[in-house]
């Protein structure tokens, strides 16, 4: 070794340092912690052994070769892991704390496994450094030579114990930064698979679930979920099982299956998919164990504190570790039990899994049996909900029908009267002008007449003809008479149109004009009209239809009255006058020689809001300020359009060009 390489050992301490602690990824750690003490130390190659008392193994993490000699280049067995031998071989390097030197591998005092680790790698005389943390080994670096020995000075191996001491505190935490991660991750899973057991509420669908991703998350062979056959017996049956060769099964097989890899000559043990599982056949011991509600963890089923009939049984059943786990749910116990045909050493993580599953499933049990409790009760609500809906919807049905024939009748006897008490002295009046007018023409030819042959007038009648303007009134009282006339004229269309409009003589169908029903409804609202609203009409040419006209009639109130709130809710916001349009044509029918009436009003108000929609034909329902709408004109129309004249009734609506109601009626109505 050069002389100056330690001229300033602080220096390339700290740069090592820098390295190592440089990464918290355990497998660049490794590599980092053998490159660096290989080159610090100027040897040709470099291990780091790793071990794992827990299991009893040890393991070549990393592995550097600094120079390439003439001979093959040096192959280390990275990854290769050892069973250690008897504990006596591992105390052997458990009480090392410092670097020492191995002349020759063969004779050293090291583990069989650690030596055939050594020699397999072609190593012969090397430093070997211990890396312990907080006195505990967690593996040994090996920093020689490939063939010529080597004679290692103090200070060497002085910068070798600094170097491990930096090494141990950095695998240190990259383990419990590997470990913190594996938590997370393993937490992870857990919540994902404690969402997917609350997401089904079937039960069978949320135990294979839970046993599917058990089976991976504990790397287990094959998982039961098993109850007892009953409060007392030892019999457990399995109602669930998951197996690594085939996937979900809600039934046990009992068929075997084979493990290990397809192509392998060696017939392997395999086992037995149970239906039951009696637990006397291991043994009272382990019987016992399992039912005492707590964890079982059994690493090695054929070691020595496993009494020889539960040997005997887990060899015949070829079962090498098993881990068991009690279920609680509504005082009833059930078991996730999991299996391996080798033995294995079952990890915390694995254990803490399987008893976090087993907590979320028993939940999730419970849930579930209460679900299934409540569902016949749910299912006889649902059916007295339905009935008493359709109970409530006749009721609605019956009460807006009494509301309309109660407003009809009102209607009908309020036209009635007043068509009555107006007509009879609106005929007096229409009946008397002719003779009015005959009788003024006759007085104003005798007034002329005594003007043209009276030619000496008094005084006072000069005096009183002039006051009065004589020859205005002679010229004015004929345009009166004729616009009383006119006027008397008028009052009986109206009445007339109320008359007609009501139809309270033509309670049955018949064939009806749709203009002469729409006009009879705008003479009605023609005092909301005027002066700010225009009617637009395009009327089609449109047969006589078979209806109901009172009905009929109705409709077309109920329609333009909304369409008249509907403009003059925006009337305020609007420079222009609102506009009514009336479209009627007629549409013919593909299916049937029958052709179908179409009428169309559209106003131009802001449309119909679309939470509004889907409820403007409910009864009793109004966006109108209580006491200035029922919620029953646009109900009774649907009613009377649908059902009583088998026709259609349904609406268009925009915010920009207003709402338009669109009926269609059949010419004639099918019997």
């Amino acid at each position: 070794m050069k002389d100056s390489y330690f001229a300033d050992p602080v220096h390339l301490l700290h740069q090592v340092t820098c390295r190592i602690h440089a990464s918290l990824d355990e497998r660049e750690l490794h590599q980092t912690i053998a490159q660096e003490l290989c080159c610090a130390l100027e040897g040709d190659c470099a291990e780091l052994i790793l071990y794992d008392l827990d299991t009893q193994t040890v393991v070549v993490a990393a592995a550097f070769c600094r120079i390439q000699a003439d001979q093959e280049i040096l192959k280390a067995p990275v990854g290769l892991t050892l069973h250690l031998g008897l504990e006596l071989e591992q105390q052997s390097a458990r009480n090392c704390h410092n670097p020492w030197i191995v002349q020759d591998v063969a004779v050293a005092q090291i583990s069989e496994a650690e030596r055939l680790l050594l020699q397999t790698a072609g190593m012969h005389s090397l430093l070997m450094i211990p890396i312990v943390h907080q006195n505990r080994l967690l593996g040994t670096a090996c920093v020689g030579q490939t063939i010529s020995c080597r004679l290692w000075t103090a200070d060497e191996m002085h910068l070798a114990k600094l170097v491990a001491e930096q090494a141990a505190i950095a695998l240190h935490h990259a383990r419990r930064y590997s470990e913190s991660q594996h938590q997370a991750q393993r937490e992870q899973v857990l919540n994902h698979l404690a969402q997917r057991i609350r997401k089904s509420l079937d039960l069978d669908i949320t135990i294979n679930t839970t046993l599917a991703e058990l089976l991976s998350l504990i790397k287990a062979t094959l998982i039961y979920f098993a109850v007892p056959a009953s409060q007392s017996s030892t019999l457990l049956q399995v109602t669930h099982h998951v197996e690594i060769n085939n996937g979900l099964s809600q039934h046990p097989s009992c068929q075997l299956k084979q493990l290990g890899q397809p192509n392998s000559s060696r017939q392997e043990a395999v086992i037995a998919v149970e239906t039951e599982i009696e637990l006397r056949a291991y043994g009272a011991t382990f019987g016992q164990r399992v039912l005492s509600q707590d964890i079982v963890v059994v690493a090695n089923t054929q070691s020595d504190d496993i009494d020889r009939q539960s040997q005997a049984t887990f060899q015949q059943q070829h079962v090498g570790a098993w881990l068991s786990v009690p279920v609680w749910y509504q005082e009833r116990l059930g078991y996730l039990i999991a299996l391996k045909p080798e033995p294995c050493n079952w990890t915390k993580d694995e254990q803490a899994a399987l008893e976090a599953v087993a907590n979320q499933l028993a939940i999730a049990i419970s849930h579930r049996q209460f679900y299934a409790q409540t569902q016949q009760q749910a299912q006889q609500a649902q059916t007295q909900a339905e009935q008493l809906a359709q109970t409530l919807k006749q009721l609605y049905e019956t009460q807006s029908q009494l509301i309309q024939s109660e407003k009809m009748s009102s209607l009908g006897q309020m036209v009635a009267g007043i068509a009555h008490e107006v007509n009879n002295p609106i005929n007096f009046i229409y009946g008397n002008i002719p003779f009015v007018t005959q009788y003024t023409e006759q007085l104003l030819t005798l007034i002329n007449l005594y003007q043209v042959h009276c030619l000496d007038t008094p005084n006072e009648v000069a005096e009183f003809a002039a006051a009065v303007d004589l020859p205005f009134i002679q010229s004015d009282l004929m345009k009166i008479l004729g616009s009383m006339r006119t006027g008397a004229d008028r009052v009986r269309q109206i009445v007339l149109t109320l008359r007609n409009f009501s139809r309270l003589d033509e309670a049955e169908k018949k064939f009806v004009d749709v203009h002469e029903g729409l006009e009879a409804a705008l003479l009605l609202l023609n005092h909301r009209l005027r002066p700010h609203i225009q009617v637009v009409r395009h009327y089609g040419d449109l047969p006589l239809i078979d209806s109901y006209p009172g009905q009929l009639n109705q409709v077309f109130l109920n329609l333009l009255s909304n369409a008249i709130d509907a403009v003059n809710s925006v009337a305020p916001f609007s420079s222009t006058p609102g506009q009514i349009t009336i479209s009627t044509c007629v549409v013919s029918n593909p299916a049937s020689s029958n052709n179908r009436v179409q009428i169309r009003i559209q106003d131009t108000g802001s449309g119909i809001p679309l939470k509004y929609q889907s409820k403007v034909f409910d009864p009793f329902f109004t966006t109108k300020p209580v006491g200035s709408g029922t919620g029953l004109g646009l109900s009774i129309s649907y009613r009377i359009i649908v059902h009583k004249h088998q026709g259609n009734l349904w609406f268009e609506t925009h915010s920009s060009s207003g709402t338009e109601f669109i009926i269609e009626l059949p010419v004639v109505r099918n019997q």
